[in-house]
């Protein structure tokens, strides 16, 4: 029993683990997130199952830079989302279209705030070492208080705070991998150009929108999107508004509303059924009120949980009956849906 403590203090020592606690390492995560200068191969799935996997190869200068080039599925090879920390470029060589909105790390939540949050509604533990992608990490286990919310894994690099896999448990226990590395370097420099948006290459339309557009006062947009926004104080399992959004554009506006327990990210979308969009996340939502107002989460939540935050909005409308539905969630970096008409259009070259 003694040589056995003392190989586990060895290894401790070699790893980092037992140095520092869970809530330390998992704020110093959140503080570091896009403030490392690396290179990685990783591998993204959605939570419910419907959509395949996609491995992108991310670059990020360390100083909130980021590209993102899509190596599979075949259907999106080569696209490429490219963050220049103002902007966010979509490039799709295939379509030869090139979309430039504002940055979401613009709206980046503060580190403290998401830190209190999951002190809210986590409990964190170490539970040992581990090794993702020849790099010694760090797991971190994240029990909810909330029953009705999963378990969350993060196997974190202790040298530098990088989440080099993630985990999602279902509520009979069972985790599935969201985030996975399979290579991961840090070069001393990266070239500059690569952060670039590639708006003045020929042959690309180029499409530019200031959407989406920040509400600091949601009433204002009641003329844009037809209605009175549903925003709803109290949320189930400890989830809170973070941020409220118009999106699509002057002529078919709709509301995004942010939450956010502290680990967990869901988007609540709201718009108006008369007003027969083309530019939504979905052909379908969880609900509809008497006014017409439809209601869809996405988010790196369960189906069920989904449901839930998007049936707290749908209550506060007037009744209607609503065909509930399951929902679909996106835990891949992607823009909000492109403008259809409006914005500033580039010149076609």
């Amino acid at each position: 029993m003694r040589a056995f403590g003392v190989a586990a203090a060895l290894l401790a020592a070699a790893t980092g683990w037992g140095q520092t606690s869970a809530r330390d390492l998992m704020l110093r995560s959140l503080q570091k997130n896009g403030q490392v200068r690396c290179v990685l191969i990783q591998t993204y799935v959605v939570t419910d199952g419907r959509t395949g996997p996609v491995r992108l190869k991310l670059e990020m200068d360390g100083e909130g830079r980021s590209r993102r080039t899509v190596l599979q599925p075949i259907r999106m090879e080569g696209n490429v989302w490219i963050d220049d920390g103002r902007r966010w470029g979509a490039l799709s060589p295939d379509q030869k279209r090139l979309l430039i909105q504002p940055s979401p790390s613009r709206s980046r939540l503060d580190p403290k705030l998401r830190m209190a949050l999951i002190d809210k509604n986590y409990t964190l533990s170490l539970v040992g070492p581990s090794t993702i992608a020849g790099r010694k990490t760090t797991t971190i286990l994240a029990q909810p208080k909330d029953e009705d919310l999963a378990a969350r894994r993060f196997f974190i690099d202790p040298e530098n705070g990088l989440i080099l896999q993630s985990e999602v448990g279902d509520l009979k226990g069972k985790m599935d991998k969201t985030i996975e590395t399979h290579l991961v370097s840090f070069p001393k420099r990266l070239d500059p150009s690569i952060f670039q948006i590639p708006e003045g290459d020929d042959g690309l339309e180029v499409v530019k929108t200031d959407w989406p557009k920040r509400l600091r006062d949601p009433s204002k947009a009641t003329p844009l999107v037809g209605f009175a926004p549903r925003l709803k104080p109290d949320l189930p399992s400890g989830f809170i508004i973070t941020e409220v959004h118009l999106v699509g554009n002057e002529d078919a506006a709709f509301l995004a509303v942010r939450l956010t327990d502290g680990l967990a990210l869901v988007t609540v979308y709201q718009w108006d059924t008369d007003k027969k969009l083309t530019n939504l996340p979905s052909r379908r939502g969880h609900g509809v009120d008497g006014e017409g107002v439809c209601y869809y989460a996405v988010g790196d939540v369960s189906s069920d949980m989904r449901r839930r935050l998007a049936e707290a909005f749908l209550r506060l409308g007037p009744p209607a009956k609503a065909r509930i539905g399951e929902g679909f969630a996106f835990t891949v970096p992607t823009p909000e849906p492109p403008a259809k008409v409006g914005g500033r259009r580039g010149n076609r070259r």
